[in-house]
Protein backbone atom coordinates (compact mmCIF):
# COMPACT_ATOMS: atom_id res chain seq x y z
CA UNK A 1 0.00 0.00 0.00
CA UNK A 2 1.29 3.37 -0.80
CA UNK A 3 1.92 5.25 1.85
CA UNK A 4 0.14 9.19 1.59
CA UNK A 5 2.03 12.46 2.91
CA UNK A 6 0.07 15.02 3.99
CA UNK A 7 1.57 18.19 3.75
CA UNK A 8 0.50 21.58 5.48
CA UNK A 9 1.62 24.71 3.12
CA UNK A 10 1.52 28.63 4.99
CA UNK A 11 1.74 31.26 3.22
CA UNK A 12 4.84 32.77 4.13
CA UNK A 13 2.96 35.83 6.18
CA UNK A 14 1.30 33.13 8.18
CA UNK A 15 4.56 31.78 9.29
CA UNK A 16 6.02 34.92 10.17
CA UNK A 17 2.83 35.59 12.43
CA UNK A 18 3.14 31.89 14.07
CA UNK A 19 7.23 32.74 15.29
CA UNK A 20 5.80 36.05 16.48
CA UNK A 21 3.41 34.76 18.63
CA UNK A 22 5.53 32.04 20.10
CA UNK A 23 7.92 34.68 20.85
CA UNK A 24 4.90 36.43 22.79
CA UNK A 25 4.21 33.49 24.56
CA UNK A 26 7.56 32.50 25.55
CA UNK A 27 7.79 36.50 26.84
CA UNK A 28 4.59 35.91 29.34
CA UNK A 29 5.79 32.38 30.65
CA UNK A 30 9.05 34.33 32.38
CA UNK A 31 8.33 33.94 36.05
CA UNK A 32 7.23 37.06 37.70
CA UNK A 33 10.17 38.12 39.21
CA UNK A 34 10.21 41.48 38.21
CA UNK A 35 10.83 43.51 41.01
CA UNK A 36 13.68 41.51 42.22
CA UNK A 37 15.12 41.78 39.09
CA UNK A 38 14.71 45.22 38.96
CA UNK A 39 16.53 45.73 42.03
CA UNK A 40 19.22 43.44 41.01
CA UNK A 41 20.01 45.22 38.27
CA UNK A 42 19.33 48.91 39.57
CA UNK A 43 21.13 50.81 42.31
CA UNK A 44 18.89 51.12 44.75
CA UNK A 45 18.88 52.29 49.00
CA UNK A 46 15.39 51.62 51.12
CA UNK A 47 14.89 51.57 54.76
CA UNK A 48 12.43 49.53 56.24
CA UNK A 49 11.40 48.64 60.11
CA UNK A 50 10.14 44.96 59.26
CA UNK A 51 11.88 42.34 56.94
CA UNK A 52 10.03 42.92 54.37
CA UNK A 53 11.12 46.11 51.49
CA UNK A 54 8.49 48.01 52.08
CA UNK A 55 10.01 51.77 52.93
CA UNK A 56 9.69 53.42 56.55
CA UNK A 57 9.17 57.64 56.77
CA UNK A 58 8.85 57.95 60.35
CA UNK A 59 9.32 55.65 63.64
CA UNK A 60 7.76 56.72 67.36
CA UNK A 61 10.05 55.31 70.31
CA UNK A 62 8.65 54.85 73.74
CA UNK A 63 9.25 57.65 76.34
CA UNK A 64 11.27 55.11 78.51
CA UNK A 65 14.66 53.67 77.63
CA UNK A 66 14.56 51.04 74.81
CA UNK A 67 15.55 49.97 71.25
CA UNK A 68 14.02 49.31 67.81
CA UNK A 69 15.29 47.87 64.66
CA UNK A 70 15.62 49.00 61.41
CA UNK A 71 16.55 47.37 57.76
CA UNK A 72 18.64 48.74 55.17
CA UNK A 73 18.09 47.45 51.65
CA UNK A 74 21.04 48.08 49.52
CA UNK A 75 23.58 47.44 46.70
CA UNK A 76 25.26 50.41 46.81
CA UNK A 77 27.47 51.69 49.67
CA UNK A 78 26.12 54.21 51.87
CA UNK A 79 26.91 56.79 54.48
CA UNK A 80 24.43 57.55 57.77
CA UNK A 81 23.90 60.04 59.93
CA UNK A 82 21.38 61.07 62.73
CA UNK A 83 20.41 65.01 63.55
CA UNK A 84 18.54 67.02 65.91
CA UNK A 85 17.81 70.18 67.55
CA UNK A 86 16.55 68.65 71.11
CA UNK A 87 19.60 69.82 73.59
CA UNK A 88 20.17 66.53 74.32
CA UNK A 89 22.00 65.86 71.08
CA UNK A 90 22.75 61.55 72.12
CA UNK A 91 19.67 60.79 72.46
CA UNK A 92 19.04 58.54 70.12
CA UNK A 93 22.34 56.39 68.73
CA UNK A 94 22.57 53.93 66.27
CA UNK A 95 24.91 50.62 65.43
CA UNK A 96 25.07 48.92 62.12
CA UNK A 97 25.34 44.87 63.19
CA UNK A 98 26.10 44.28 59.44
CA UNK A 99 24.48 41.99 57.14
CA UNK A 100 21.41 39.93 58.53
CA UNK A 101 20.90 36.80 56.27
CA UNK A 102 16.91 35.92 57.12
CA UNK A 103 16.35 40.04 56.13
CA UNK A 104 18.94 40.45 53.46
CA UNK A 105 19.74 43.61 54.79
CA UNK A 106 21.72 45.63 56.90
CA UNK A 107 20.56 45.28 60.73
CA UNK A 108 20.75 49.22 62.22
CA UNK A 109 19.88 49.34 66.44
CA UNK A 110 18.47 51.97 67.28
CA UNK A 111 18.89 52.64 71.13
CA UNK A 112 17.36 55.97 72.84
CA UNK A 113 17.13 57.26 76.27
CA UNK A 114 14.44 57.98 78.44
CA UNK A 115 12.59 61.16 78.34
CA UNK A 116 13.03 61.53 81.91
CA UNK A 117 10.46 64.65 84.21
CA UNK A 118 8.79 66.02 80.70
CA UNK A 119 7.63 64.15 77.51
CA UNK A 120 7.50 66.59 75.22
CA UNK A 121 8.06 65.92 71.67
CA UNK A 122 11.93 65.82 70.61
CA UNK A 123 12.58 64.77 66.68
CA UNK A 124 15.33 63.96 64.78
CA UNK A 125 16.37 62.74 60.99
CA UNK A 126 18.08 59.57 60.04
CA UNK A 127 19.95 60.34 56.70
CA UNK A 128 21.18 57.11 54.88
CA UNK A 129 22.86 58.56 51.64
CA UNK A 130 25.06 57.04 48.67
CA UNK A 131 26.11 60.06 47.23
CA UNK A 132 28.65 58.16 44.13
CA UNK A 133 24.88 56.96 43.11
CA UNK A 134 22.88 60.13 44.09
CA UNK A 135 20.18 57.72 45.99
CA UNK A 136 19.17 58.95 49.84
CA UNK A 137 16.45 57.30 52.33
CA UNK A 138 15.55 59.27 54.97
CA UNK A 139 13.62 58.72 58.55
CA UNK A 140 12.44 60.79 61.01
CA UNK A 141 12.32 59.75 64.96
CA UNK A 142 9.71 61.12 67.47
CA UNK A 143 10.19 60.41 71.31
CA UNK A 144 7.44 62.05 73.29
CA UNK A 145 3.89 63.12 72.47
CA UNK A 146 2.08 66.73 71.14
CA UNK A 147 1.94 69.16 74.01
CA UNK A 148 -0.89 70.74 75.11
CA UNK A 149 0.72 71.77 78.79
CA UNK A 150 4.15 71.90 80.07
CA UNK A 151 4.37 73.80 83.50
CA UNK A 152 7.57 73.23 86.10
CA UNK A 153 7.03 76.51 87.73
CA UNK A 154 10.18 77.78 87.24
CA UNK A 155 8.85 81.27 87.17
CA UNK A 156 8.42 80.91 90.55
CA UNK A 157 10.97 81.98 93.34
CA UNK A 158 9.29 82.71 96.85
CA UNK A 159 10.58 81.04 100.18
CA UNK A 160 13.26 78.46 101.76
CA UNK A 161 14.59 75.00 100.22
CA UNK A 162 13.14 72.62 103.24
CA UNK A 163 9.45 72.16 102.36
CA UNK A 164 8.39 72.68 105.96
CA UNK A 165 10.00 75.88 106.20
CA UNK A 166 6.67 78.67 105.09
CA UNK A 167 8.77 81.28 105.67
CA UNK A 168 8.78 83.73 102.59
CA UNK A 169 6.81 82.22 100.41
CA UNK A 170 4.18 84.01 98.61
CA UNK A 171 0.65 83.91 98.19
CA UNK A 172 -0.97 83.90 94.75
CA UNK A 173 -2.67 87.24 95.37
CA UNK A 174 0.64 88.96 95.42
CA UNK A 175 2.52 87.76 92.69
CA UNK A 176 3.52 89.25 90.26
CA UNK A 177 1.71 90.84 87.19
CA UNK A 178 4.08 88.84 85.41
CA UNK A 179 3.30 85.86 87.46
CA UNK A 180 0.18 86.07 87.08
CA UNK A 181 0.03 86.32 83.64
CA UNK A 182 1.09 82.57 83.34
CA UNK A 183 -2.64 81.99 83.81
CA UNK A 184 -2.57 80.45 87.04
CA UNK A 185 -5.88 80.66 89.05
CA UNK A 186 -6.95 79.49 92.75
CA UNK A 187 -9.96 79.99 94.11
CA UNK A 188 -10.46 82.48 96.58
CA UNK A 189 -12.00 81.09 100.30
CA UNK A 190 -15.34 82.89 101.70
CA UNK A 191 -13.86 82.52 105.47
CA UNK A 192 -10.81 84.57 104.40
CA UNK A 193 -11.11 86.11 100.99
CA UNK A 194 -8.05 85.44 100.00
CA UNK A 195 -7.05 81.86 98.15
CA UNK A 196 -4.84 79.41 100.16
CA UNK A 197 -2.47 78.70 97.21
CA UNK A 198 1.46 79.26 97.87
CA UNK A 199 4.54 79.76 95.51
CA UNK A 200 7.84 78.25 96.29
CA UNK A 201 10.60 77.55 94.34
CA UNK A 202 10.07 76.42 91.61
CA UNK A 203 6.92 74.38 92.46
CA UNK A 204 3.73 75.69 94.57
CA UNK A 205 1.96 74.36 97.79
CA UNK A 206 -2.18 73.57 97.98
CA UNK A 207 -3.62 74.90 101.05
CA UNK A 208 -2.21 76.45 104.77
CA UNK A 209 -2.75 75.70 108.64
CA UNK A 210 -6.13 77.00 108.41
CA UNK A 211 -7.84 76.01 104.93
CA UNK A 212 -7.26 73.37 102.20
CA UNK A 213 -6.15 75.23 98.94
CA UNK A 214 -6.71 74.66 95.01
CA UNK A 215 -4.98 75.44 91.62
CA UNK A 216 -6.52 75.56 88.48
CA UNK A 217 -4.57 75.31 85.09
CA UNK A 218 -5.03 77.71 82.30
CA UNK A 219 -7.83 77.39 79.99
CA UNK A 220 -6.40 74.62 77.31
CA UNK A 221 -7.65 76.10 74.35
CA UNK A 222 -6.21 73.71 71.33
CA UNK A 223 -7.68 70.31 73.69
CA UNK A 224 -10.49 71.08 71.53
CA UNK A 225 -9.42 68.94 68.59
CA UNK A 226 -8.13 66.12 70.88
CA UNK A 227 -9.86 62.87 71.55
CA UNK A 228 -7.43 61.32 74.40
CA UNK A 229 -4.96 63.24 76.53
CA UNK A 230 -2.37 62.38 79.22
CA UNK A 231 -2.43 64.41 82.22
CA UNK A 232 0.80 64.11 84.09
CA UNK A 233 2.13 65.94 87.65
CA UNK A 234 4.04 65.69 90.63
CA UNK A 235 2.57 65.75 93.73
CA UNK A 236 3.56 65.12 97.35
CA UNK A 237 2.21 65.44 101.11
CA UNK A 238 3.27 68.04 103.49
CA UNK A 239 5.56 66.62 106.67
CA UNK A 240 6.61 68.74 109.48
CA UNK A 241 10.42 68.71 110.42
CA UNK A 242 9.72 66.30 113.39
CA UNK A 243 7.76 63.79 111.37
CA UNK A 244 3.88 65.08 112.05
CA UNK A 245 2.03 63.99 108.29
CA UNK A 246 -0.69 66.24 107.30
CA UNK A 247 -3.30 64.23 105.26
CA UNK A 248 -2.73 63.61 101.89
CA UNK A 249 -5.50 63.66 99.68
CA UNK A 250 -5.51 65.40 96.57
CA UNK A 251 -8.51 65.76 94.33
CA UNK A 252 -8.08 66.35 90.69
CA UNK A 253 -11.33 67.63 88.46
CA UNK A 254 -11.69 68.35 84.88
CA UNK A 255 -13.67 71.23 84.55
CA UNK A 256 -15.52 73.14 81.36
CA UNK A 257 -15.62 70.12 79.23
CA UNK A 258 -14.30 66.60 79.09
CA UNK A 259 -13.90 63.66 82.02
CA UNK A 260 -11.37 61.24 82.78
CA UNK A 261 -11.17 57.43 81.39
CA UNK A 262 -13.76 55.89 82.41
CA UNK A 263 -16.31 58.72 83.32
CA UNK A 264 -15.68 60.09 86.16
CA UNK A 265 -14.57 64.30 86.37
CA UNK A 266 -12.94 64.13 89.64
CA UNK A 267 -10.33 61.56 90.59
CA UNK A 268 -9.32 61.31 94.42
CA UNK A 269 -5.43 60.17 95.01
CA UNK A 270 -3.88 59.70 98.35
CA UNK A 271 -0.23 61.00 97.95
CA UNK A 272 2.93 59.64 99.73
CA UNK A 273 5.53 61.62 101.74
CA UNK A 274 8.75 62.92 101.89
CA UNK A 275 11.28 61.72 104.65
CA UNK A 276 12.44 64.93 106.33
CA UNK A 277 14.93 62.88 108.22
CA UNK A 278 16.62 62.49 104.56
CA UNK A 279 19.63 64.91 104.38
CA UNK A 280 18.86 65.37 100.91
CA UNK A 281 15.11 65.87 101.34
CA UNK A 282 15.36 68.94 99.14
CA UNK A 283 16.26 66.80 96.33
CA UNK A 284 14.95 63.50 97.29
CA UNK A 285 10.97 65.15 98.21
CA UNK A 286 9.61 63.86 94.63
CA UNK A 287 10.75 60.96 94.38
CA UNK A 288 8.15 58.47 93.47
CA UNK A 289 5.74 61.46 93.20
CA UNK A 290 5.28 60.83 89.29
CA UNK A 291 0.95 60.31 88.69
CA UNK A 292 -0.60 59.67 85.59
CA UNK A 293 -4.51 59.90 84.52
CA UNK A 294 -6.44 59.85 80.82
CA UNK A 295 -8.45 62.25 80.11
CA UNK A 296 -11.50 61.52 76.85
CA UNK A 297 -13.15 63.51 74.62
CA UNK A 298 -17.05 62.27 74.81
CA UNK A 299 -20.08 63.04 72.72
CA UNK A 300 -21.84 63.97 76.35
CA UNK A 301 -19.20 66.07 77.89
CA UNK A 302 -16.58 66.85 74.99
CA UNK A 303 -14.00 69.05 76.00
CA UNK A 304 -14.09 72.75 74.97
CA UNK A 305 -11.75 76.06 75.08
CA UNK A 306 -12.87 76.86 78.08
CA UNK A 307 -11.52 72.76 79.61
CA UNK A 308 -9.14 73.36 82.91
CA UNK A 309 -7.85 71.04 85.45
CA UNK A 310 -8.17 71.40 89.27
CA UNK A 311 -6.02 70.59 91.74
CA UNK A 312 -7.70 70.55 95.18
CA UNK A 313 -5.89 69.57 98.52
CA UNK A 314 -8.86 68.04 101.10
CA UNK A 315 -11.39 70.92 101.10
CA UNK A 316 -11.52 74.21 101.40
CA UNK A 317 -12.78 74.64 105.31
CA UNK A 318 -10.75 70.88 106.57
CA UNK A 319 -13.83 69.37 107.47
CA UNK A 320 -12.02 66.32 108.56
CA UNK A 321 -9.94 68.87 110.90
CA UNK A 322 -6.88 67.66 109.59
CA UNK A 323 -4.49 69.88 107.61
CA UNK A 324 -3.93 69.08 104.06
CA UNK A 325 -1.40 70.75 102.75
CA UNK A 326 0.26 69.57 99.34
CA UNK A 327 3.36 70.55 97.09
CA UNK A 328 2.86 70.07 93.49
CA UNK A 329 5.08 70.47 90.42
CA UNK A 330 5.58 69.67 86.76
CA UNK A 331 1.63 69.81 85.35
CA UNK A 332 1.60 68.32 81.85
CA UNK A 333 -1.05 67.80 78.93
CA UNK A 334 -0.08 66.02 75.99
CA UNK A 335 -2.17 64.25 73.47
CA UNK A 336 -2.15 60.86 72.40
CA UNK A 337 -3.68 58.35 70.23
CA UNK A 338 -4.88 55.31 70.42
CA UNK A 339 -1.68 53.07 69.69
CA UNK A 340 0.26 55.59 71.40
CA UNK A 341 -2.25 54.64 74.74
CA UNK A 342 -1.97 50.88 74.30
CA UNK A 343 1.77 51.22 73.85
CA UNK A 344 1.51 52.77 77.42
CA UNK A 345 -0.83 50.82 78.86
CA UNK A 346 -0.75 47.04 77.06
CA UNK A 347 -2.88 45.49 79.39
CA UNK A 348 -5.72 47.21 78.30
CA UNK A 349 -5.28 46.79 74.47
CA UNK A 350 -8.38 44.52 72.88
CA UNK A 351 -7.42 41.34 72.32
CA UNK A 352 -7.45 40.23 68.67
CA UNK A 353 -9.78 37.78 67.72
CA UNK A 354 -8.14 34.44 66.31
Amino acid sequence: MDQKTTRLNFPLRDIKGLWLLLFCVVLTAVPSCKDDDDLLRKDFLIVSDSLTREPVSAINCRVDEGRDTLYVHANVPYEMFFQTSDEESDWLTYENKGFNAEAKADMIILSYKPMGEFYKRRSGTLSFTSSDKYLGAFVTVNQGFGTLLCEDFSWLNYGYDYPWDAEDERRIDKWTTTQKNYGWTSTELESTGYPALYGRIGCVKLGDTKNGGDLITPNVTSIIVDSLVMLRFRAVGFCEKDGTKDANLLHVSVIGGGTFKGGKTTQTLELGYYDPSDPDVVSSMWDDSDYVLYLVNTETNPFTGHTQIRFAGGDAELSGGRKNRVFLDNVQLYALDAETYYQLNPEEKPKERP
